[in-house]
């Protein structure tokens, strides 16, 4: 797990300590589901939303890409989500932890909004 600007992937943002109410970032969910076999596996799905808040052991998230209604808010278990991702994180850190390509983060805003 990385810390980026902002938010701490994986679980130290989980515990609610890095991820701002209503801030967009990218989720990665670890979602079971039933096979043809009646075996559990898992599948990781990526998404984005905006966080909302922790709720006992649940995130709240809105504006879900995934959702027709952007205004609905969706409840996920928090042991689904194995890391979550600021833009900021994506654009400016690669996977060793070094710096990227830095672009102002007014720019990186807008262009999420239209991704």
């Amino acid at each position: 797990m990385t810390m980026g600007k902002g938010c701490i992937s994986g679980k130290g943002c989980i515990s609610g300590k890095g991820c701002i109410s209503g801030k967009r970032y990218l989720f990665h969910e670890l979602r079971p589901h039933m096979n043809d076999d009646d075996k559990i596996s898992y599948e990781t799905i990526l998404f984005r939303a905006n966080f909302v808040s922790i709720l006992g052991e649940t995130l709240i998230v809105n504006s879900c890409e995934m959702e027709r209604n952007k205004t609905t808010q969706v409840s996920i278990p928090l042991n689904w989500i194995k890391k979550i991702e600021t833009l900021e994180n994506i654009l400016f850190t690669n996977d060793n932890g070094h710096d990227k390509i830095v672009l102002p983060s007014d720019i990186l805003l807008t262009i999420d909004e239209y991704l």
